[in-house]
């Protein structure tokens, strides 16, 4: 079992044998982590109501006014995979098993953490941030660790067509075991940085409810549980 704690005082608590990377990976969702499209439909709101507040309260970061961060694991997974069948009517099993592939993509790679970065609202034809946004590098978005550590995001959105204007963008950041007991390590102040162009947007500190989740992802939680 992968556990990983954030660090109270000057303790490091984590239930890893050996090195973090490549011990554990996030295991992908299956037919058996799905409830029955019937269910689903009666019970839509509740899912939706509780999913909507995980990700406020754990997997989502504001990176100055208009820029938003959310990661991704297998919960917040869960509930987009099933509201597409839901939405699409997708009943057969060929079909649910090809959508569960398609969304089990978005899964952070092993040692990472991966999520879609977002631009809050419409952009007006003529605004300077559409430019920007279209060449948007992997360098312009960092994750800065106790202001020992940045790591620079990985753009997974490299195609013309993924780049071009647009409000969207895919990227993972790969961490080592240094960059997760930093992360790990409440006594030091996590932040999300990105400057593109204009744009120069840093998040508030990383809440702890954040840094635990993303912690765990990390640790493979979701696939010991």
């Amino acid at each position: 079992m992968c556990r990983v704690k954030l660090l109270d005082g000057s303790a490091w608590t984590r239930a890893i044998k050996g090195p973090f990377l490549g011990v554990c990976r996030m295991r992908p969702l299956t037919l058996e982590d799905l409830i029955p499209l019937p269910e689903f439909q009666a019970r839509r709101k509740e899912y939706l109501s509780s999913h909507l507040r995980y990700i406020e309260s754990y997997r989502k970061i504001r990176i100055g006014q208009r820029a938003v961060l959310v990661f991704e694991n297998r919960q917040t997974l869960w509930f987009r995979v099933q509201d597409v069948m839901h939405l699409a009517r997708i009943h057969d099993e060929p079909t649910q098993l090809l959508e569960l592939e398609l969304h089990n993509r978005v899964l952070p790679l092993e040692g990472g953490l991966q999520g879609a970065l977002l631009l809050d609202g419409h952009l007006p034809p003529g605004d300077p941030t559409s430019s920007t946004w279209g060449d948007l590098r992997g360098d312009h978005l960092q994750l800065m660790l106790g202001g020992k550590r940045a790591v620079s995001a990985n753009l997974l959105t490299t195609r013309q067509e993924d780049r071009c204007w647009g409000t969207a963008h895919w990227v993972h950041f790969r961490l080592d075991d240094q960059e997760l007991r930093l992360l790990a390590d409440n006594r030091e102040s996590i932040s999300v940085r990105l400057r593109t162009g204009d744009y120069d947007g840093l998040s508030l500190p990383l809440t702890d409810g954040v840094r635990q989740s993303l912690v765990e992802d990390l640790a493979g939680m979701q696939a010991a549980a």
